[in-house]
């Protein structure tokens, strides 16, 4: 944002030294007879003169059309039989608002049994062409501009009827009066530079909301905390030991626990039991040999025998005993790995969310060690506000700004409750899961609950959102992308695009937001054209005050 924040200020220090330097008279005159309903393209409405150069005493004209691919704004100065009329044809590709590097752009003047052109095979300067035309005769002429890009993508403008005169006197007389009509200068150099758009106000079919506080948390069965089986010291186990955001199995072992000795039990005290049991064991064998040799001469029952045989098993069992216990002190003391080390499991597929623990540390039986969820399906919980729980019914659906994830923001110049990489997440009627049914007693809100797709686990986990409840059939209304919109203070305002370089503030009324649109209910008329990128650019350049003049030397 600050690099972007820079660049935009060094545009605007450029475009005032530029308007300074250009001083372009502003000599409005709009040829008469030109055909507004090009067949190729849209006329703004806006067919301005502007003197191209300061010596040249001729009005100049300029048109802003767009086709499909492109967008077209040129300036020229009007015709005079002998004079040469350079144009500059600002060409800026569509999909993405850049100026177009590579083509060929053709003017023609044709006046029906002949024709007059002139053509360039490249831009003079990064999307701008400037093909000379120099007319032999006077009359009206059909005046188009075609082009064609290097990579196929061609079409033609069609910029109505336009007047050859006789003289410079002729078309200076023809001019009308200089207008004036103010706005925001932000030239198409300084519109390739930045992220910048425009597009055309339409009616849009627009579902009414309900504007409510939510939270994103994990479904009842896709998230689990994983205990300490037994109270010991925990190891990283048989793989690295767990890390936030790690994706774990169902059944993956994530650490293990050396079990804990008893309180009492020190090196000492375990060697002398192991000796002891030794020694113990040793006497019951002899002991043993002893009476079955007696046996066998007939000198004692066979009881005594197979006690002896008995007592011999326990005494070997207690000596694997101590064994197991003093090789269970050492590894608690080195944390090394071992048969008798308890393994963690995670009974959940997932991503780990939370470690509780780390390696090497003493950890309790039944003590939290991690949370594991499942991030792939969250539920989406709405708060609505107990005054409005009784008329909220079931809503049809739902969307939320997700904030920080896909999408461009604006900075300063979104709405001014949406954060950068702020982007919407639809919500269909058919992902509802159920409205709680009472009212929470702490939050005095009814939950509605709705499960959302989570691909990636792009969403965070427990984020709270603002969440809108689609209460009704969409309804027509016109409607522009949420980034036109700019917050100066508490009033909302559009920048139109009035001509290619010139831009008008509007105040708006705001109605119905479905998703990445917005009602005008007033202020903008359908097919006017706003600014959806750079608005807050353009809102700088006119705070600045550089507005350039007309015209301007390419």
């Amino acid at each position: 944002m600050k690099h972007t924040f820079a660049l935009i200020i060094s545009l605007l220090v450029a475009a005032s030294s530029l308007a300074l330097g250009c001083g372009g008279a502003h000599d409005h005159a709009a040829e008469s007879g030109h055909d507004h309903d090009g067949g190729h393209g849209h006329d703004d409405g806006h067919e301005h003169g502007h003197g191209h150069d300061d010596d040249d005493p001729r009005p100049g004209l300029a048109f802003t059309r767009w086709d499909a691919d492109t967008e077209l704004f040129v300036e020229y100065p009007a015709f005079v039989v002998g004079e040469e009329s350079r144009f500059a044809a600002h060409l800026t590709r569509l999909a993405d608002f850049s100026a177009i590097q590579e083509g060929r752009v053709r003017v023609a003047l044709d006046g029906g049994a002949s024709a007059e052109s002139a053509e360039v095979d490249a831009p003079s300067r990064p999307g701008i062409f400037t093909p000379t035309l120099t007319p032999t005769r006077a009359g009206a002429f059909r005046l188009t501009l075609s082009y064609e890009l290097a990579d196929g993508v061609k079409g033609t403008y069609d910029l109505g009827e336009a007047t050859v005169y006789a003289d410079v006197a002729a078309a200076e007389a023809a001019a009308p009066a200089e207008e004036d009509g103010g706005g925001v200068g932000f030239l198409k150099e300084q519109q390739w530079q930045i992220p910048f758009a425009t597009e055309a106000a339409a009616l849009r079919p627009l579902r009414p909301s309900f504007e409510v506080y939510a939270t994103l948390r994990a479904r009842p069965d896709g998230e689990v905390e994983i205990p300490a089986p037994v109270a010991g010291r925990l190891a990283a186990g048989t793989a690295a030991f767990p890390r936030l955001g790690a994706r774990v199995d169902r059944d993956q072992a994530l650490a293990a626990i050396v079990p804990q000795l008893g309180q009492d039990d020190d090196r000492a005290t375990l060697d002398l039991a192991v000796k002891r049991a030794q020694i113990d064991l040793e006497n019951s064998r002899i002991e043993r040999e002893r009476l079955e040799g007696l046996f066998k001469a007939g000198a004692v029952p066979e009881r005594r025998v197979i006690e002896a045989r008995h007592n011999e098993r326990e005494l070997l069992a207690l000596k694997s005993a101590a064994n197991r216990r003093r090789r269970n002190f050492g590894r608690v003391q080195r944390t090394d790995e071992g048969d008798g080390d308890i393994a963690v499991r995670s009974p959940l597929g997932g991503t780990i969310v939370e470690v509780n623990a780390a390696p090497g540390a003493f950890v309790a039986a039944g003590q939290a060690l991690f949370v594991a969820a499942d991030l792939e399906r969250l539920w989406l919980e709405a708060h609505v506000p107990e005054r409005e729980a009784l008329r909220i019914g079931e809503p049809s659906g739902a969307w939320f700004v997700a904030p920080g994830r896909a999408g461009a923001g604006e900075g300063a110049g979104d709405a001014a409750d949406e954060p950068e990489g702020a982007a919407i997440v639809e919500v269909g009627a058919e992902a509802f899961v159920a409205a709680a049914g009472r009212i929470d007693p702490e939050s005095r809100t009814l939950p509605i609950l709705y499960e959302v797709e989570n691909p990636g686990g792009r969403l965070p986990l427990g984020v709270y959102v603002v969440a809108h409840l689609i209460t009704g059939p969409a309804r027509e209304g016109l409607a522009v992308p949420r980034a036109a919109v700019v917050h100066e203070g508490p009033e909302p305002v559009v920048y139109v695009q009035t001509e290619g370089e010139l831009f008008e503030r509007r105040p708006v009324e705001l109605g119905v937001r479905d998703g990445d649109w917005i009602e005008l209910r007033r202020g903008v008329a359908e097919g006017e054209r706003v600014v959806t990128r750079g608005a807050y650019a353009v809102r700088l350049a006119g705070a600045a005050g550089a507005v350039p003049a007309h015209g301007h030397a390419h």
